[in-house]
């Protein structure tokens, strides 16, 4: 464990209220490339309830962060208030619109487009589920890119090619991850205003990282829908379980 993985946590849709919404788009959002490349402006995105007929005559919860998946992340206009204080590499604040059950739009929420996304994991230090029954040569062949390579230049130019090449293994198989750890060389070159959220390339979830201070900051306000796992107590699979 290194000083970076104490810094960080994984973010998922809280498990503690079963009326916590789970977020779905709409066709022409879903028509979109939300999530991994930038979003010209225009319509907003448009989410609905994944789960809609299952609610009944229950009221819907429309928490201060909603999600869809791991990696999509709806907020409110005072959590983006927030994160715009800080130019966060890889992150484009996005407006979005909740529509509920009985068709009324919830507006002022905003999309976090994360249309870059960073492999600093560090394979040597982390575990995955599955490896014990792979060949350790070609494990190593496969991830033998060190982080100079992945980001080349650090700071602005780390980020400035949103072509093909940066999802071109996107058809790959990716490891599932059991214990995580940082990439300590890649993550001390960048700024931490710049790093303070994170979604992780290489790995079969789209994993988010969040910075302590943002966590401290959800806490401060109270903030609603969401759950935090410290990376040095993650094991993977456990978002899934009550908490």
């Amino acid at each position: 464990m290194n000083s970076f993985d104490s810094e960080y946590s994984l973010i998922f849709r809280t498990s503690e209220r079963d009326d916590a919404i789970f977020l779905v788009s709409d066709e022409r959002t879903a028509n979109t490339n939300y999530g991994v490349g930038r979003l010209n402006p225009g319509r907003p995105l448009i989410f609905e309830n994944a789960y809609a007929e299952e609610y009944g005559d229950e009221s819907e919860f429309i928490a201060d962060l909603m999600f869809e998946g791991s990696s999509n992340i709806v907020v409110n206009e005072q959590i983006k208030t927030y994160l715009e204080n800080f130019e966060i590499n890889g992150l484009q604040i996005y407006p979005a619109v909740y529509k509920d059950m009985l068709g009324k739009l919830h507006e002022n929420l905003w999309f976090l487009n994360f249309y870059l996304h960073l492999k600093c994991w560090d394979r040597e230090n982390s575990a995955f589920y599955g490896e014990e029954d792979e060949n350790e040569d070609d494990a190593d062949d496969e991830y033998n890119d060190d982080a100079d390579d992945e980001y080349e230049d650090e700071g602005d130019d780390e980020y400035e090619d949103e072509g093909d090449d940066e999802y071109e293994d996107d058809d790959d198989i990716k490891p599932a991850i059991k214990k995580l750890s940082l990439d300590a060389d890649l993550l001390a070159n960048i700024p931490e205003d710049h790093r303070l959220l994170i979604r992780i390339d290489g790995l079969d979830i789209g994993y988010v990282l969040v910075h302590k201070r943002i966590v401290r900051y959800l806490e401060r306000i109270k903030a609603t829908g969401y759950r935090v796992i410290p990376i040095s107590k993650y094991v993977g699979g456990m978002e899934n379980f009550d908490e």
